[in-house]
């Protein structure tokens, strides 16, 4: 995955309001996805079906990789860090993905990405914010 890449899908969860998948009229109608079935896809088929997936379908599949990256790594992770990923699961909600994007919900994702930014790894951010990486099976 690209730099350029790997930003982008950062940015994509840590700053839903700048999220570079625009949520389209035709989304409303799309097809669900479940995480596992998702992650089967080839990265061009995710990026195909996450731009036209319902507001609530991306949020839902974006909370289930940061859920089952936190299960997976919450033992070694600090206290910090586990209330960090905590917040960003709890901030992650379908509004995030229609637009208009409201003033207040960009101003809290960009101070919730600082937050983060400052306690995680580049190579924790990596898996646990890219919905286009690495998949993590259900326990």
């Amino acid at each position: 995955m690209t730099c350029l890449r790997l930003a982008a899908a950062i940015a994509s969860i840590l700053l839903a309001a700048v999220c570079i998948f625009v949520a389209e009229p035709a989304a409303q109608d799309s097809k669900k996805i479940e995480y596992d079935e998702f992650c089967k896809l080839d990265v061009k088929s995710k990026d195909g079906f996450f731009a036209v997936a319902s507001p609530e379908n991306r949020a839902e599949l974006i909370r289930t990789q940061l859920q089952r990256w936190l299960a997976k790594n919450r033992a070694r992770l600090t206290t910090a860090q586990v209330m960090v990923i905590e917040e960003n699961i709890a901030f992650i909600k379908a509004d995030l993905y229609v637009l208009p994007r409201r003033e207040e919900d960009m101003a809290k994702a960009k101070a919730l990405e600082q937050r983060t930014l400052a306690l995680m790894s580049r190579e924790d951010m990596t898996e646990a914010f890219t919905i286009f990486g690495s998949c993590i099976p259900k326990d």
